[in-house]
């Protein structure tokens, strides 16, 4: 009787692990092998996101005496060493960086590290999302030797303020060394970003943003897959983005009486005709009205309220932000087993190191506390 027990349980017990097995190859081939590919990386994500600066880590930073102080806080939060943040204007900084300067570069240097960490752990397209993300620092590097060769800096400093990531990296030694627009064209033959340069080498203010125009562009049409989940929310972040982009380009254009012509939008937002048909008006009402029925109706309209009282878009460019960042932040708990728990860090953590320079910043042009917060987008 016995030896019929035992017997009967190793047969559940296989048919148990057989329906089991037929139960995952299901769950897999309806979509849920996204859920097991994503479960190591998405661990790794969130445990990364409890380290981020919360609203008392943030006031401390705000009550800092000046940027010394400032770099000793980061050094105690991983962010950087403060020695090498107080070398500015001292002989061990060669270049004479300012101090924001030098905390600037730091920054960026740790943003790109915990990128690097990131895509590591990323599995198939979740890591080829995060990849793609670091060519934004191409456009980051061309603006920098743009701006490096209008005001004639020479090709040492240049190169110190470049930073070695994006589809670039192996060449910025030689684009450090280009004296002008015309001979950095010539050095970007095969890139994306040629054309770009050569059609706009002889309107600098132009180029700027059709460098960041060809990016978005790009990554959008052709680079990222929206068939594929984990790219297509790659996808939806890159629009939010745009839509940001475009309504602070549609206020600047009716602020200065531009032409959408020489400065058209950023194609692949979701508010582009909205906004084109309220140029025709050229005037902020119309603005407002085009975009009342959206997202962005009632942050347009506070920001450019704000603007007509200051004469300054700054707020509404970081309401705009705020929007973007709480949006994302909630990929964690919409798709907590997948790929939005990294982009939803990727998103905080960008939100992190632009709050960290913006205090570094606005500490180094003396600007007090309470107005240096209300630039900043604090943890929910």
């Amino acid at each position: 009787m016995t030896l019929i027990n035992e017997t009967n349980s190793a047969l559940i017990a296989i048919a148990s692990l057989s329906l089991a097995g037929v139960i995952i190859a299901l769950l897999v081939s309806n979509g849920m092998g996204r859920v097991f590919r994503n479960a190591y990386s998405s661990t790794r994500a969130k445990a990364k996101r409890s380290k981020l600066l919360q609203k008392h880590d943030y006031e401390r930073a705000l009550k800092t005496r000046g940027i010394n102080d400032l770099a000793e806080f980061l050094e105690e939060r991983g962010f950087g060493n403060a020695e090498s943040l107080s070398l500015a204007r001292t002989k061990g900084n060669a270049f004479e960086f300012t101090e924001a300067e030098m905390i600037d570069k730091i920054l960026n240097e740790h943003l790109i590290k915990s990128l690097k960490e990131l895509e590591n752990i990323q599995p198939g397209s979740g890591s080829k999302a995060i990849g793609l993300l670091y060519k934004k620092w191409d456009v980051w590097n061309l603006k920098t030797l743009i701006r490096g060769l209008r005001v004639g800096l020479e090709r040492e400093r240049i190169r110190a303020l470049l930073v070695d990531v994006g589809s670039m990296k192996g060449m910025l030694d030689r684009l450090a060394e280009c004296r002008d627009l015309k001979s950095l064209a010539v050095a970007l033959e095969g890139t994306q970003y040629h054309d770009i340069i050569e059609e706009h080498s002889d309107s600098p203010k132009l180029l700027e943003s059709a460098i960041e125009r060809g990016y978005y562009e790009r990554l959008i049409e052709t680079e990222l897959d929206a068939s594929d989940p984990d790219e297509a929310m790659l996808i939806r972040m890159m629009r939010m983005r745009l839509d940001s982009k475009n309504i602070l380009l549609a206020c600047r254009l009716v602020r200065f009486k531009g032409d959408l012509r020489e400065h058209p939008f950023i194609r692949g937002g979701s508010v582009d005709g909205l906004l084109r048909d309220a140029l025709s008006e050229k005037s902020f009402d119309a603005i407002r009205r085009a975009l009342a029925g959206t997202r962005y109706g009632s942050i347009v309209s506070r920001g450019l309220n704000n603007f007509e009282a200051t004469g300054s878009l700054t707020q509404l460019e970081r309401l705009l932000e705020k929007e973007y960042v709480k949006e994302f932040r909630s990929l964690s708990r919409s798709d907590p087993l997948g790929m939005g728990v990294s982009l939803s860090y990727v998103c905080c953590k960008e939100a992190e190191v632009e709050n960290l320079r913006i205090i570094a910043k606005c500490k180094a042009a003396g600007f007090d506390e309470d107005a240096i917060r209300e630039l900043l987008v604090m943890p929910s």
